[in-house]
C-alpha cells in the first residue's frame, strides 16, 4: 500500500519543520510514503530547509499565491496514494496517527474522511492547558446545527475523556485529516475535488456534506491525536482575523448550503435557518458592513454553483432521513 501526505505552507518554516518531524517519526512500518509539500509562493527559507534536511519530500514551488482548495487539488492530482493525509503545516501528529486512521478505513469500507482528535497548541508548538491542566480540544470532529452553522466539535472544551469514544461525525476538519483517494476521485465534480470556489473556509465541511449525500461516512478516530495550532484562534478578537477571511468566511456559508442542501431538510429547519440569517445580516449591516460584499460574490458564483448542485443531486444515494439526523 502507497500512503500519500500533502501539507500546503505559505511562511511557515517555524511549523512545517516541527510537523514534518512529527511526520517521518510516525510513519508506521511496512507502508510505502511520498510525501508532497507545496510551498505556496512563500519568502522564507523554508524550500531550502526541506532540500536539506528532507530530501526525499517532493516540493512544489508556486510562484504565485494560490487558494488552499487549488493547492488541495493539486496534491489530490498529483499523488499516487491509496490514502491521502492532508495535513495544516501547523499541524502536529503523535505516534500512531497514521495508523490509527488507516485502521479506520480498513473497519468501514464506505469511509471517505476520518481524523483524530486534535488538541489545540500555541505558536510554539507547545500544547495549550486548561486551568484543570488537561489539554485543550481544538476539534473532535465537524457538528452542523439545524440552522446551517458549523462548529468543531469539543472546541475549548477541556479533554477529560469526553470524546474517548470512536464514531462516526458528520464531517472531519482537514487540518489533518486522511481521505481514500478513491472516493475523492468519486466526488470530484469538472476536475475539482475541493470547490475552488471557496478559495479557504468551510471547504471541509462542503465536501463532508457532499460525500454524505453520496452514501459515504466520515469518521473520528479517539486513539489517533495530534496538536493544531490554528491561524485564527478561537476566542480572540474578530480584528485578529483578516477583513478577506471573514468575507470568505461568509461567503462560502451560502455555496455550501446551495450545493448540497435538500429541499425537505431545508423546510424542516427554515426557522432555525432565517433566524440565523437575521442576525448575521443585522450583524454584519451594523457591526461590520464590509461583509455584505459577500452577497455580492456570490451572484457571478451562481450559475457554476447550480451547475454542481444538479450533478451532486443526480448521484444523491441516501434518504432525506439519513442527512437530516445530523444537523443537531
Amino acid at each position: 500500500m502507497l500512503l500519500s501526505i500533502g501539507i500546503v505552507t505559505t511562511n511557515e518554516k517555524h511549523f512545517l519543520e516541527r510537523c514534518l518531524d512529527r511526520v517521518f517519526r510516525s510513519l508506521p512500518e511496512g507502508v510505502q510514503t511520498e510525501i508532497i509539500v507545496i510551498d505556496n509562493a512563500s519568502d522564507d527559507d523554508a524550500q531550502e530547509m526541506i532540500r536539506s534536511r528532507f530530501p526525499s519530500i517532493d516540493l512544489i514551488v508556486n510562484k504565485e499565491k494560490n487558494s488552499i482548495t487549488s493547492n488541495h487539488n493539486a496534491i489530490v492530482r498529483r499523488c499516487k496514494g491509496e490514502y491521502l493525509l492532508i495535513l495544516d503545516a501547523n499541524a502536529f501528529i503523535t505516534q500512531g496517527y497514521i495508523s490509527s486512521l488507516l485502521a479506520v478505513f480498513d473497519r468501514n469500507k464506505k469511509c471517505v474522511a476520518a481524523s483524530g482528535k486534535l488538541l489545540k497548541a500555541d505558536i510554539n508548538g507547545s500544547p495549550q492547558m486548561g486551568d484543570s491542566g488537561r489539554y485543550i480540544i481544538d476539534s473532535a470532529g465537524l457538528v452542523i446545527r439545524k440552522d446551517r452553522k458549523v462548529l468543531n466539535r469539543g472546541e475549548l472544551e477541556e479533554d477529560s475523556g469526553q470524546y474517548d469514544v470512536s464514531g462516526e461525525v458528520f464531517g472531519v476538519c482537514t487540518a489533518a485529516a486522511m481521505f481514500k483517494k478513491d472516493a475523492l476521485k468519486d466526488l470530484g465534480l469538472a476536475g475539482e475535488y475541493f470547490d475552488e470556489s471557496f478559495g479557504s473556509h468551510k471547504d471541509d465541511v462542503d465536501i463532508c456534506w457532499k460525500a454524505r449525500l453520496y452514501g459515504y461516512e466520515c469518521y473520528y478516530e479517539a486513539d489517533a491525536v495530534a496538536f493544531h495550532c490554528r491561524s485564527w484562534p478561537k476566542g480572540k478578537k474578530r480584528g485578529y482575523i483578516s477583513r478577506q477571511v471573514r468575507i470568505n468566511s461568509f461567503k462560502n456559508r451560502y455555496l455550501m448550503m446551495i450545493k448540497n442542501e435538500i429541499l425537505k431538510g431545508f423546510l424542516h429547519a427554515l426557522p432555525q435557518i432565517l433566524f440565523y440569517e437575521l442576525k448575521a445580516f443585522m450583524f454584519a449591516l451594523f457591526c461590520e458592513p464590509y461583509l455584505l460584499s459577500a452577497y455580492l460574490r456570490i451572484i457571478p458564483l451562481l450559475p457554476l454553483t447550480l451547475g454542481k448542485r444538479k450533478r451532486i443531486m443526480m448521484k444523491k444515494n441516501i434518504q432525506d432521513s439519513e442527512i437530516m439526523k445530523w444537523f443537531v
